[in-house]
């Protein structure tokens, strides 16, 4: 019995080194890759230009490459089934998570809209963003297959369903801060999103705390679903869709991190308490 718990513990130690080696990895591919494309581009900027929109999508790919890297490399082919199970998994999906998914980014934005709208009288309670209705289903779907699938499969499918195996608390953290921080080179480069929020400005204060509790959602979906990486694309997509088709103000943008805030640590109280 001895030598059969030696070898146990033996057994499960490799697995955890193993883990910890290819979380590693993970990051340092996907920072690696993200980073060197954005901040190479400001080295080369007046010698090559090339489209700010394009730069941020080549360099999005970090996470992606990462994740290749991980199923082709680390993991056996037991683990790559089980990744395709739970990038599929629809079943766990349950009727409250769903209708969380659905319509929390569309209550929270409308309600942000609504208390701004009654602070400064200048905006609807729910205003729709001419262009992005202009640019039709095409760039939907670009939405979709461009951000949440790959990230998601990533962020969550990789990294934080490898970290949740030893402490749900420190997916939840870990994953939220590096997520966040895998964004600062898109505040130096001219022309993102991100460059036009500034840097050290409310909306970039709001912008870091807006992932980092936002993501404790998606941990939360992700664990009260089973390990369904399908539920964390759908809630991105959701997030991200909303976001594209209404019109915040700065105010309303800020109340509307606060309150995903709030949601966001109930959230992580909630995860870390049933697991």
């Amino acid at each position: 019995m001895t030598g059969f718990n030696c070898d146990t513990d033996s057994e499960r130690s490799a697995r955890e080194e193993t883990r910890s080696m290819r979380i590693l990895g993970f990051y340092v591919i996907a920072f690696l890759y993200s980073w060197s494309i954005w901040f190479g581009s400001m080295l080369l900027k007046g010698v090559m230009e090339v489209p700010v929109n394009l730069l941020v999508s080549l360099g999005g790919l970090g996470p992606v490459l990462a994740l290749a890297g991980m199923l082709v490399f680390w993991y056996t082919p037991a683990e790559r089934r089980e990744f395709l199970h739970r990038l599929g998994r629809w079943r766990t999906i349950t009727l409250p998570v769903l209708c969380i998914i659905v319509l929390l980014p569309l209550m929270s934005i409308t309600a942000s809209n609504l208390i701004a709208g009654l602070i400064d009288r200048s905006i609807p309670l729910l205003a729709l963003d001419s262009q992005t209705l202009e640019k039709g289903v095409p760039y939907l779907l670009f939405l979709f297959v461009f951000g949440p699938l790959p990230e998601e499969m990533a962020w969550r499918g990789i990294a934080f369903d490898d970290l949740s195996k030893r402490s749900v608390l420190t997916a939840q953290l870990l994953v939220s801060i590096l997520w966040a921080a895998w964004h600062i080179p898109l505040f130096f480069l001219e022309g993102s999103y991100q460059w036009e929020l500034g840097i050290g400005t409310p909306s970039f204060w709001f912008f870091f705390l807006n992932l980092i509790t936002t993501s404790w959602i998606y941990g939360w979906i992700y664990i009260t679903s089973s390990s369904s990486i399908l539920a964390v694309i759908l809630f991105h997509y959701a997030v991200n869709l909303t976001g594209e088709l209404t019109i915040l103000t700065g105010s309303a943008e800020m109340i509307d991190a606060l309150m995903l805030g709030i949601f966001g640590i109930g959230a992580l109280i909630h995860s870390c308490s049933t697991s």
